[in-house]
């Protein structure tokens, strides 16, 4: 493995002028700097990612905390957020806590002992809140993306408008004829009162028999699936709460 005194040696510099060439310091003169990292990669010169950081005082990585990779919808949040952040030459560190508290605490304390220079959220624990807070008067950036955060004065949130999403989807179906419309999903979140906002505009009566009152997972909708197959009354059109369901 080539180290930084191997460079050096071949460049005819100090290791410390290495350091600082390979981190386009403005103490290093152009020729200098040139001709140490055209020898960095003639010997194919990895810096180390620890050494780095803190001359830079950054780690240029980014720590996303999702409930569920399987979840298309997270999967595809993460590729959306890592594509952004190539263009920052910032890396991702994936944080899967398959909805378990204490792995979601182990994620949290990997990103207050310095691991990442900011924190995404899309899930957290009752429990956790006020570790997410620690990590935010500790000065590391955090944002909440489709999830209700610990304090929005202190931890800003990007919400979707899940609301205004159902009731579209509940008007496109009217929009197609259909009069008997189920909803799969739960009945206390945004999604259903954007479904019962289209079903009242239109003059539909609410029918108890289309509620699906069910998480967001795909067994649950598995679960909804066959209760409608083995329903008298089936609905012709179905507003489902997630892509999973």
């Amino acid at each position: 493995m080539v180290t930084i005194k191997d460079v050096a040696k071949a460049a005819g510099v100090s290791p410390a002028t290495v350091s600082l060439a390979m981190n386009n310091n403005a103490k290093v003169n152009r020729k200098t700097k040139e001709r140490v990292q055209q020898v960095a990669k003639e010997l194919n010169y990895i810096p180390n990612a620890r050494a780095k950081a803190l001359v830079q005082k950054s780690t240029k990585m980014i720590g996303l905390v999702i409930p569920e990779i399987a979840n298309p919808f997270f999967s595809e949040m993460a590729q959306a957020i890592k594509d952004a952040l190539i263009d920052s030459d910032y890396s991702i560190i994936l944080c899967g806590t398959d909805n378990n508290p204490k792995l979601e605490t182990k994620y949290i304390n990997m990103f207050k002992s310095g691991l990442v220079d900011g924190a995404i959220f899309s899930c957290l624990m009752p429990t956790n809140q006020e570790f997410v807070l620690d990590l935010a008067c500790n000065n590391i950036p955090i944002v909440f993306i489709d999830r209700p955060g610990v304090d929005e004065k202190v931890i800003p949130v990007i919400k979707s408008n899940l609301k205004d999403g159902a009731y579209q989807l509940t008007q496109y179906l009217i929009g197609l004829g259909h009069k008997k419309i189920a909803f799969i999903g739960r009945i206390d979140e945004e999604r259903f009162q954007g479904y019962l906002q289209g079903l009242q505009e239109a003059g539909y009566p609410l029918r108890k028999t289309h509620l699906f009152d069910h998480s967001f997972t795909y067994d649950h909708g598995v679960e909804a699936g066959k209760a409608i197959l083995q329903s008298k009354e089936r609905p012709t059109g179905i507003v489902c709460f997630n892509d999973e369901v």
